[in-house]
């Protein structure tokens, strides 16, 4: 247990133990608040208005944003800063992550709810999505980050280990771009530990970590859904992925979205 970092004023009581989950490959420390628990925090350091990596602020707009569109996601339950750290503070949800173990016969309902939250991401309506993560814009959020040296280069794929911040710039740069996106509203870290499954019914019980959801290519999400699931074969998934996906992912057909937006997205660590 540690000493909370952060007042705790009007969501949770100052005898709560906190725990540290570490600091996280996008700049933030993550807590956990109480016994059962009841409250997750996430802090960070001021940031330069450049620095792209996770920003509190961002992320409980979107926390917002996606609630009003029916989402199960966390609730923002404090949202501060002072001259040292800036927070969000949002309540605990049931569930476990869909990349914990499951039961040979619970694999394909595993997959058929993280399949459902891709199709019902990329169904709400880009026109009423106020976030934005156009190619163009992870381009320039990674070209920024590169600036400021706020790159985490052990936050990358393992065919880029050890690359140096120029050299994943510089493959970047010679992708060719697509000539048109198939733009949808995006997680935009579309992992299995980012969708919490009712581990009774097999239903989703909620959405996590969507500080980079937006307006982006639906490749940024299928691409690293794809990547997730086929590492290793998670906990036995693939074969179930390939009945939920949709077809152009389960025969493996990849347009130059399919690379360009998700590394665009991990460089420019928004």
């Amino acid at each position: 247990m540690v000493a909370a970092p952060i007042p705790v004023a009007g969501w949770g009581d100052k005898d709560d133990p906190w725990e540290c989950l570490g600091e996280r490959s996008s700049g933030a420390t993550v807590y956990r608040v109480g016994e059962v628990p009841s409250f997750y925090v996430k802090t960070t350091p001021p940031r330069h208005p450049d620095d792209h990596r996770f920003n509190p602020t961002k992320e409980a707009e979107r926390l917002r944003w996606l609630a009003a569109q029916g989402l199960p996601v966390p609730e923002v339950v404090a949202l501060d800063a002072n001259d040292e750290l800036a927070w969000v503070v949002t309540r605990a949800l049931p569930g476990r992550p869909a990349a914990r173990h499951w039961k040979p016969e619970e694999r394909w309902r595993v997959i058929d709810v993280v399949a459902d939250v891709a199709r019902t991401l990329h169904a709400l309506p880009v026109a009423e999505c106020p976030f934005e993560r156009r190619l163009a814009d992870l381009i320039h959020q990674a070209s920024s980050s590169m600036a400021l040296g706020a790159l985490d280069l052990d936050d990358v794929d393992p065919s880029h280990e050890g690359w140096t911040a120029q050299q994943l710039w510089d493959e970047l740069s010679k992708m060719t771009p697509p000539a048109e996106d198939d733009l949808v509203v995006c997680h935009g870290d579309f992992c299995l530990d980012n969708v919490l499954v009712d581990p009774e019914t097999l239903t989703l019980a909620g959405i996590l970590d969507v500080d980079r959801a937006g307006v982006s290519d639906r490749w940024m999400d299928l691409a690293l859904a794809l990547y997730n699931i086929g590492q290793d074969d998670v906990m036995g998934l693939r074969s179930a992925a390939r009945r939920a996906l949709p077809p152009a992912v389960r025969h493996h057909r990849r347009p130059a979205q399919a690379d360009l937006h998700p590394t665009a997205g991990r460089i420019s660590l928004s």
